[in-house]
This record gives C-alpha cells, sequence and structure tokens, in this order.
C-alpha cells in the first residue's frame, strides 16, 4: 500500500480530509486507498493550536485547530499545487458544516472513525466540490498563507530541531 505522494491522482488537489478531536480521528474521506488514517495518526499528536502547512513529497498537509473548538481539529493532505488560503477555506467549511451538525456530547465521546456514518457524506461533498472548482475557478487567490500559519518545511516527523515559521 503507497504513503501519500503515490496514492493521489495526477492532477487531482485534493488527496485526503479528516476530522479528530485530541489523538482520535472522528471522521474522513478520500478518492484513493492508501494509509491516510495511519500516517495522519502518527503525526496529529504534534499539532498544537493554530493553522499549519507542512511539506511532505509532493504534498502539503494543512492543519487547522482554534482554541474554541476544544481539541477538535481538521486536516487536509493536498498536492502541493494548491493555493494555501483555498486549502484553508477548505477546512473552514468543514470546520463549520462539523460543528453544525454534532452536538459537543456526541463529539466528546466519539471513538475513532464512529463520526464517519454521519459525516463521511459531507466530507465527501466539500471534497469533490472543491476538486472541481480549484482547478476551473476565474478568481484568483493570493497563494501565500494568513500570519497566523506556520510552515513547515523539513520533514513530517518532529524532532527537537525542527524549525517552526511564522510567516510575515
Amino acid at each position: 500500500m503507497s504513503l501519500i505522494g503515490e496514492a493521489g491522482a495526477p492532477g487531482r488537489l485534493l488527496n485526503y480530509v479528516m476530522v479528530g478531536r485530541h489523538n482520535t480521528i472522528l471522521a474522513d474521506y478520500s478518492l484513493d486507498s492508501g494509509n491516510f488514517v495511519e500516517f495522519a495518526g502518527k503525526i496529529i499528536g504534534y499539532f498544537k493550536r493554530g493553522r499549519y502547512i507542512l511539506t511532505f513529497k509532493e504534498n502539503e498537509i494543512i492543519y487547522l485547530k482554534e482554541k474554541e473548538d476544544d481539541g477538535v481539529f481538521f486536516l487536509l493532505i493536498a498536492s502541493e499545487e494548491i493555493k494555501k488560503l483555498e486549502a484553508f477555506a477548505v477546512l473552514e467549511t468543514v470546520r463549520k458544516e462539523f460543528i453544525d451538525s454534532f452536538e459537543f456530547s456526541e463529539i466528546e465521546n466519539a471513538k475513532q472513525l464512529s463520526l464517519n456514518k454521519e459525516f463521511r457524506g459531507k466530507l465527501e461533498s466539500v471534497f469533490v466540490t472543491t476538486s472541481l472548482t480549484t482547478r476551473t475557478s476565474s478568481r484568483s487567490l493570493i497563494s501565500t498563507p494568513s500570519t497566523r500559519t506556520r510552515i513547515i518545511n523539513r520533514s513530517v516527523w518532529p524532532t527537537s530541531s525542527r524549525k517552526i515559521w511564522r510567516t510575515s
């Protein structure tokens, strides 16, 4: 089974989208087979609150975790060609849909992938809509991340020597 980087179809901007809380993946979606859950499970524990972009092979791992979401986070694995603001707009859409779909008690008590049944269709809808519109969109988005985004241009695996840059 291939890891991300080989799994995505040529020309596709999005490869994987997921919602989690703390170290648990609650719901996810991908058009490809691959070990996305295993890969994401290895890295999600290292993120703190904020917005991150990590480079891994030909992919960008885009991550969003806001203070008011009580440990809930949103992750997108996309082609490095995706515009960063568009990627964060996708995660904001997923965030809004997720928060509107579940009571906190449902999220708090959810087990690994237990919200897929209720939420996978919404993830698929956002995924497919974004995949179709990002390639054909005539609007121009700035391809630089917001000032709150941290860009990590090293290996995905955390080490004590990793540098995290704040964009200005």
